[in-house]
């Protein structure tokens, strides 16, 4: 059954406090969640913030509305989660001091936030011998550490977890245009990264 199928019957059990249908929350919406968590704050920090959101989820899911997906609201929980504990840590003032430099690309995007000239995708962009790198990893788990918050937390949630369009606004708080131009620079940084590797070798 999938999630959207089971979504009622399981927010039902969560707000009586069934075990059973907790279990199967953590079973369906933890992977996607700890990997939310680890591309956020780092992968050290990932356990210990998805425990905390369960037990917020545990809180306050009686006062979930349902206006998004359950999914999307368990994201949101962890993305916030995470940025606080960026917060307190200092990360992310480590990545201000760090940034990816980056050029101006509004000559590359229309009104609408698309790509006035389509870029490749990863697959035509990517020989298959790189993907088997592991300094290419290295080197992309770099980058992606680096990029501005909103745009790696953009990257995550459509790549690494298969959000929408519609679930990203709702989990950033932003428009449309807004998260297709979040996503645009930060693929663009990334293919740059890539094409940088094909051509030196070096990150």
């Amino acid at each position: 059954m999938s999630e959207t199928q089971s979504e009622p019957d399981l927010l039902e059990g969560l707000r009586a406090g069934d075990p059973e249908a907790f279990r199967k929350a953590v079973k369906t919406y933890a992977p996607r969640m700890r990997r939310t968590a680890s591309a956020i704050a780092g992968e050290d920090a990932a356990d210990d913030i998805v425990q905390e959101c369960w037990i917020s989820v545990v809180r306050n899911i009686k006062g979930f509305e349902g206006r998004s997906a359950l999914g999307t609201w368990l994201i949101s929980i962890v993305a916030n989660r995470a940025r606080s504990h960026l917060r307190k840590t200092n990360r992310q003032d480590k990545r201000r001091r760090e940034p990816i430099r980056e050029e101006s690309l509004d000559d590359l995007f229309d009104q609408r936030g698309y790509w006035k000239t389509p870029v490749s995708d990863w697959g035509s962009a990517m020989p298959e011998g790189l993907l088997e790198s592991e300094e290419l990893r290295n080197c992309f788990r770099i980058h992606l550490e680096r990029l501005p918050e909103q745009q790696r937390e953009a990257l995550v949630l459509r790549e690494m977890n298969g959000f929408s369009y519609d679930d990203i606004c709702e989990a950033l708080d932003v428009s449309p245009a807004n998260a297709r131009v979040l996503l645009h620079r930060a693929r663009t940084v990334l293919f740059r990264m890539v094409d940088g590797f094909r051509e030196t070798g070096e990150c």
